[in-house]
C-alpha cells in the first residue's frame, strides 16, 4: 500500500506509505571518491529480543568520530549515548548510558558520516533497527522532496517525523521530532521501522544544526495536511 501527496511552501515534499581505505596520507594516484560503507553491524539489523546497552557499526576504511543528534541519531530519544572509535577508526560504538525500554524498536541512524582522509560522506542514511522484544515494528514511509521551480531536488535537507498529537495548533517550532532521517542526493528519504501510529512530517534545511523547526529564516518542506496515517496494519 502507497500513498502519495504534494504541496509546496519553498519546496515540495511528496511521501509515501508502505506497510509492510587505512588511516594515513595519501601517497599519490587518484584521488579517493568513494563513500564510507558499514560492512557489518552487531547487533544486526532487525535483531528481535536484544538486552545489549552497546551498538556497534564496522567500516570498510577509516572514519570521522560522529556527533550524537548531528550525525547519529537515535529513535525513541535517549540520553547522550558514550561514543567510541577504535580499531584503527573502522570500528564505530555507540554505548547507551540507560537500560534500553522493554518490547522497544529502537533506531539508530546514521548520515554524514565521513571518512578520515577525503571527508566522502555516506552515500545515503544508514539505518539500523533492533527489538528489545519479540516483535520489531514493521510501518515505513518513503518521500521525496522537490523545489517548486523547475522540479530541483533538496539534497541534505533534514526530514523530521514528530507524533502527530505533539503538535499544536500546526506549529513545529522546536518541537523534539521523533524519527530524524536526511535526503540524499536525489532528494529522496524513508524512515523504517516504524510504529502504527499517526505522524506529521516536515522538512528543514536545519541551518542552525539544531535537529528542529528554529524559525521563519530556515528553508522548509511541507504537505499542505501534514498528518500522516497508515490504512492498514498489514
Amino acid at each position: 500500500m502507497r500513498q502519495s501527496l504534494r504541496f509546496g511552501i519553498w519546496v515540495f515534499l511528496v511521501i509515501g506509505l508502505v506497510s509492510c581505505g587505512q588511516p594515513g596520507s595519501p601517497t599519490g594516484g587518484p584521488r579517493d571518491k568513494e563513500p564510507p560503507k558499514v560492512v557489518n553491524t552487531l547487533p544486526s539489523d532487525s535483531s528481535l529480543n536484544v538486552e545489549t546497552k552497546i551498538v556497534r557499526f564496522y567500516f570498510n576504511e577509516a572514519i570521522r568520530k560522529p556527533t550524537f543528534d548531528k550525525e547519529i541519531y537515535i529513535s525513541p530519544l535517549v540520553q547522550r549515548p558514550k561514543i567510541i572509535l577504535s580499531d584503527n577508526a573502522k570500528r564505530l560504538t555507540i554505548q547507551f548510558q540507560e537500560d534500553l525500554r522493554p518490547q522497544t524498536t529502537y533506531i539508530v541512524t546514521l548520515t554524514d558520516v565521513k571518512d578520515l582522509n577525503e571527508s566522502n560522506a555516506l552515500a545515503a542514511p544508514y539505518v539500523l533497527a533492533f527489538s528489545t522484544g519479540d516483535v520489531i515494528d514493521s510501518m515505513e514511509i518513503q518521500g521525496g522532496i522537490q523545489a517548486p521551480i523547475l522540479g530541483e531536488t533538496e539534497e541534505k535537507m533534514l526530514v523530521m517525523l514528530f507524533d502527530a498529537d505533539s503538535i499544536r495548533n500546526d506549529s513545529f517550532d522546536r518541537v523534539r521530532p521523533a524519527y530524524i532521517t536526511q535526503s540524499d542526493a536525489q532528494g529522496k528519504f524513508s524512515f523504517k521501522y516504524l510504529r502504527n501510529t499517526s505522524y506529521r512530517v516536515l522538512g528543514v534545511m536545519d541551518d542552525d544544526k539544531s535537529n528542529t523547526y528554529s524559525g521563519l529564516l530556515e528553508k522548509v518542506a511541507i504537505m499542505e495536511d501534514s498528518l500522516v496515517t497508515f490504512s492498514d496494519t498489514s
